[in-house]
């Protein structure tokens, strides 16, 4: 009954052996091509950035935020990542949800940020920026709801571990 419910695209609720896998493909498919994203993101924003530094001066409060956002993307990226790919494969809660926190904030107010620069300070921004800030915001979006979805599985999954841990009497404990 349970293969023909998994047929039907009704996956089962319930873990009947502790050795079923619970981690998410799509989560570990968006997290893969994520890495090749982020580091074409990496090292085109700072390019363009100096290019348009030195084409259209900017302001102020442009030339503080706009690399400190960069650098605090730049740094939480590889460790959200790594995190996302160890909770996911490893089947840990405890590491997925941190990596689910760090995709909510910094890194998607970051992308938001970014694509509303041209509202909050007026400066110029191109095309290729829209084009690479949608591209990762769409990444981060996926992965939440991904995410968030593979959590409830290994929640699922531990509880029916714990469930499925031989009962022990008090008297056979002391032997």
């Amino acid at each position: 009954m349970a293969a023909v419910r998994r047929l039907c695209g009704e996956g089962d609720r319930y873990f009947l052996s502790r050795y079923q896998v619970a981690s998410g493909l799509r989560l570990q498919m968006l997290l893969y091509f994520n890495v090749y994203v982020a580091v074409m993101y990496a090292i085109m924003h700072p390019l363009i950035f100096q290019w348009k530094a030195t084409t259209w001066p900017p302001r102020i409060i442009v030339a503080v935020c706009q690399p400190m956002f960069f650098y605090v993307w730049l740094v939480m990226e590889p460790i959200r990542l790594i995190v996302g790919h160890v909770g996911n494969l490893g089947e840990r809660v405890a590491w997925l949800a941190p990596f689910w926190i760090v995709t909510l904030f910094p890194q998607l107010l970051t992308q938001v940020y970014f694509l509303m620069s041209t509202t909050i300070t007026g400066w110029v921004t191109l095309p290729i920026e829209y084009v690479l800030h949608v591209t990762l915001l769409l990444l981060y979006v996926a992965q939440l709801f991904e995410g968030y979805h593979t959590g409830k599985r290994l929640i699922i999954k531990a509880a029916a571990d714990y469930h499925l841990q031989p009962v022990v009497p008090d008297d056979a404990a002391e032997l």
